[in-house]
């Protein structure tokens, strides 16, 4: 992981004006606007183009996306692809030149994952669909088309001539829908305003059989929360009452043995790398408190999203490989992020190199409680994808950072299925090869339940699989996904 996150940051380096991987600024005149919403986002991370940093790229190297695991599980809905961990770049990783650029965007400025999107085995006659996320890290928008080439009848891009907003994410559904058995694969391609891409795909057409996932309860959680918090005007109380606010929190991990790590950073793209917290450090509740109080004379957070995985793919040694991950946004404004959520959650996953089952998504900040204004939407479905929890800014209440720790700490009570499971439930859940019935009759109590919307067997809180148990979950794969 270390060496795909220095390649990464080679490839950033070389991409964008700065002085070093994960030290950012907004040079003057280089913000990005959101065309949606018609705000603006801190661009200097994005802010790639130019032609010397276009001749460092050019004729090169796959750019890293994040290193780390594929699959795993898929945000909002799908399953992960599959294949390389690694990112691309278009006009780098193919080798086919750089294509000429109608916005002034060096090759190699438009990242994507995965390099490979193997969809592995698929049921003849049944289609699904797996996800490609596009990242603009230029200035400018760029346009972007796809073909898959020789079986576009197996391989379909529903997608004609497509935009990716300056420093954007935008996630591009691939589906595989062999009628046959065996091998099938061909090869997306595409051009860009920074170049070409070129993206192998591949399938193996099956007679229809059972799936089983298996999810490893830790004997000992392990966990690594990040803090995302704006040192923007007004935020000096929300900061104040999560540096107080730590008792909830701390209780719930030392009653449940978590292993815990804590890092606390600025919401601006230039707001430097994350204090790192452990509780066997000495005086650890003073450091904890005076950690959060960043003051209110910097720039408001803009894009929590894009700030985290700005500091994840440049290298985060302080994210411990054997953890999971929760991230918590902490801000009074609204963010102003450029694409889809779901694009933005799978570039975390795949940064941290964590699956769906790995990472949580929390936030404190605008929501309807006493807040004017409409919900924070984007923080919101990012919440609601990873399982987080949501806490007002304008109404703190002190047992929201408990539920922030149940969250990102506790053992896991919603598990992910890998694949779309049947729409009937028909689901079989093991615990360590002991088939466990969904419902206590003893107790006339349920145990566990399919949801059919977050495709995930879900547990109830009294029932959850104990420390160091493995739970397996059979199923035939529905269609779709």
């Amino acid at each position: 992981m270390r060496l795909v996150a220095f390649l990464f940051c080679v490839i950033v380096v070389a991409l964008l004006p700065l002085g070093g991987c994960g030290r950012t600024e907004c040079p003057s005149g280089v913000c990005l606007p959101d065309a949606a919403a018609g705000q603006r986002v801190d661009g200097g991370f994005f802010a790639g183009g130019g032609g010397a940093a276009g001749g460092a790229v050019a004729g090169g190297s796959a750019g890293a996306a994040g290193g780390g695991a594929a699959g795993g599980g898929a945000a909002g809905g799908g399953a992960a692809g599959g294949g390389s961990a690694a990112g691309g770049s278009a006009g780098g990783a193919t080798g086919g030149g750089a294509a000429s650029s109608d916005g002034g965007c060096a090759p190699g400025s438009l990242i994507f994952f995965p390099t490979t999107l193997d969809f592995g085995e698929q049921a003849a006659g049944c289609a699904r669909s797996e996800p490609i996320v596009f990242l603009n890290t230029c200035a400018t928008a760029q346009s972007l088309s796809l073909s898959a080439t020789p079986m576009s009848q197996l391989f379909r891009v529903d997608a004609g001539l497509l935009v990716v907003p300056p420093g954007g994410a935008l996630e591009v559904p691939v589906t595989f829908d062999t009628p046959v058995l065996g091998p099938r694969q061909a090869t997306l391609t595409g051009s860009s305003s920074s170049g070409l891409l070129s993206i192998p795909l591949r399938g193996l057409g099956v007679v229809p059989a059972d799936v089983t996932d298996a999810f490893a309860q830790p004997a000992i959680p392990k966990a690594d929360l990040l803090f995302v918090v704006s040192d923007g005007p007004g935020m000096v109380p929300a900061q104040q009452w999560l540096g107080a606010g730590s008792s909830p929190l701390l209780q719930y991990a030392t009653t449940n043995q978590v292993d815990f790590r804590v890092g606390v950073v600025a919401g601006r793209l230039d707001g430097g790398s994350p204090t790192v917290l452990s509780p066997v450090m000495p005086q650890f509740m003073q450091a904890w408190q005076q950690q959060f109080l960043l003051g209110d004379t910097g720039a408001p957070t803009t894009s929590c999203l894009a700030r985290a995985w700005q500091l994840l793919s440049a290298g985060a040694g302080w994210l411990r490989a054997d953890s999971t991950f929760g991230l918590v946004c902490a801000q009074n404004t609204h963010e102003q992020l450029v694409g889809s959520p779901g694009a933005w959650v799978r570039l975390l996953q795949r940064a941290a190199a964590r699956g769906r089952n790995q990472l949580t998504i929390s936030a404190v900040a605008n929501f309807t409680r006493a807040c004017p204004g409409p919900d924070d939407a984007a923080l919101a479905a990012a919440a609601t994808m990873t399982l987080g929890s949501t806490q007002s800014v304008c109404a703190l209440d002190g047992g929201s950072l408990e539920a922030i720790g149940r969250t990102a700490f506790g053992y896991r009570t919603t598990f992910f299925l890998s694949r779309a499971g049947p729409a009937d439930g028909g689901v079989e859940v093991a615990i360590d090869g002991v088939p466990l019935p969904s419902r206590d009759a003893l107790r006339d109590a349920g145990i566990w339940a399919f949801d059919p919307l977050l495709n995930a067997v879900v547990f109830e809180p009294l029932s959850v699989p104990e420390p160091g148990k493995t739970l397996t979950a059979r199923y035939r794969a529905a269609c779709g996904r």
